[in-house]
């Protein structure tokens, strides 16, 4: 799920259009049914204290997506 996070959840926003999916509860219900069970988990606890299916889909893509790829930090950016 690792690198490749933003790239698959690219593709299954592509899915939702070519199948005319509008519906971000469906869209994050198909996300979720379709990702394992170690994925599953990472969704979880990145998602606390909440649960997952507490979130839209755009919300979830955008907290699971900024886990694989946080912003620098401004103090690093200096080294």
């Amino acid at each position: 799920m690792q690198g490749d996070w933003v790239e698959d959840a690219e593709r299954l926003e592509q899915i939702f259009v070519a199948n005319a999916i509008a519906s971000e509860d469906v869209q994050r219900a198909i996300l979720l049914m379709n990702v394992g069970p170690t994925s599953y988990q990472l969704i979880e606890t990145v998602s606390l204290p909440r649960k997952p299916t507490d979130y839209l889909f755009s919300v979830l893509f955008k907290i699971v997506k900024s886990y694989f790829h946080p912003k620098p930090s401004p103090i690093m950016k200096c080294f």
